[in-house]
């Protein structure tokens, strides 16, 4: 229930912020019906609130400053996101449970913002997660 609260938040949020637009392609009704390891550049802020709108069946690979902030930390603690810095072992457990309940992992696989705006070097650990829970990847 919260996934789906926190997804429709994000999205209106997103529609009232004065000077945006949002413009969804290339998905379709049936693009998170299943699990996958999802791989998404990033490249601004608004990159996460844009994922998170798309849908309620995403949990995000985090960085420490957002598990451990504040506001953003309580968010994402109760969205089930987790945090990288804990390693893979660690969370391995959760990601397979929640994967078998139809979640899709969601990554940012060059592990942080580029400051020109060019995608730096691919980390592996999408496509170690991928094998590891034996879904696709969806770029």
């Amino acid at each position: 229930m919260f996934h789906k609260l926190f997804s429709c938040s994000t999205r209106f949020l997103l529609f009232a912020i004065p000077g945006t637009s949002l413009r969804v392609s290339g998905l379709t009704p049936t693009t998170f019906e299943r699990a996958r390891v999802v791989v998404a550049n990033h490249t601004s802020l608004l990159d996460a609130l844009c994922l998170i709108a798309l849908s309620p069946r995403l949990i995000f690979l985090t960085k420490d400053w957002v598990w451990l902030n504040p506001f953003f930390g309580l968010l994402v603690r109760s969205a089930d996101f987790l945090p990288v810095s804990a390693g893979v072992d660690a969370n391995m457990p959760r990601l397979k449970h929640l994967v078998a309940e139809g979640y899709s992992v969601l990554v940012f696989p060059e592990g942080t913002r580029s400051a020109d705006g060019r995608p730096h070097r691919f980390h592996q650990g999408a496509f170690y997660l991928s094998a590891s829970l034996g879904v696709e990847v969806l770029p």
